[in-house]
């Protein structure tokens, strides 16, 4: 079942709304939180842990796009619902799924949910095939990356983006969070040593305690969090 949030100031635009999702994918879509404003949604999101949250632009005191500024990194696909035409291009830099004018159209409503269930379908099945193969499937801009995990140096967070850095100097740009790619990521070889880091741990060559940083095989220094410190190093 698909988690969704709907964040909207105006009640009947969230009950319409609503209203599509039960009727055309109520057995696969549940509605788990309608939200007003975006400190409501803001709670709804970290209570919830949504999959996707419908998304209203103009909202009194904050706008939809201040909201996935707050929230940085976030593991939820984002579809926008406005009556306004002009922040297409914004929402795209917001790395946004789709975007539906207010009032929704059924038709253009449904392609777009049977669009993010083929994504979803489509990634866990090329996940699960992948990991007898030591690989894993990444979203680009350009299309499907297959990335060898011993090919990878670490990862760093860019926003809503993910930069991988491979053994070979070489770096690829994904469109998803560090918190997706460290959910698809082998646990036993990859860790979160930081906010912004997600590393290989075959590639740790050593810690400098009075630093609180990891060096690479590469050379490379990493931060590491004093929270993730005992957690991954045991050095208390």
């Amino acid at each position: 079942m698909v988690k969704a949030i709907i964040v909207d100031d105006e009640f009947h635009a969230q009950e319409n709304l609503e209203m599509f999702i039960n009727k055309h994918f109520g057995n696969i879509v549940k509605v788990v939180a309608k939200c007003f404003n975006v400190e409501e949604g803001l709670t709804a999101i970290h209570k919830e842990e949504p999959d996707l949250v419908f998304l209203d632009v103009q909202m009194p005191d904050q706008t939809g796009m201040e909201l996935l500024d707050i929230v940085g990194e976030r593991s939820f696909e984002v579809i926008f619902t406005t009556a306004h035409e002009d922040y297409a291009i914004e929402a795209i830099k917001k790395d946004a799924f789709d975007y539906l004018l207010k009032p929704l159209d059924a038709l253009e409503f449904q392609k777009t949910i049977f669009k993010f269930l083929n994504r979803q379908s489509s990634e866990k099945k090329i996940s699960k095939q992948s990991e007898t193969l030591n690989v894993s499937a990444f979203a680009t801009i350009y299309g499907l990356e297959f990335i060898k995990h011993d090919e990878i140096s670490y990862c760093e967070a860019k926003k809503n983006y993910t930069i991988v850095y491979k053994l070979s100097g070489e770096y690829i740009t994904l469109t998803k969070t560090l918190g997706a790619v460290e959910d698809i990521l082998p646990k036993e070889q990859f860790a979160r040593v930081h906010q912004s880091y997600l590393v290989n741990l075959k590639e740790i060559q050593r810690y400098i305690r009075t630093e609180n940083k990891i060096v690479l095989r590469s050379g490379k220094e990493l931060n590491v969090s004093i929270r993730k410190k005992s957690l991954l190093f045991n050095f208390e």
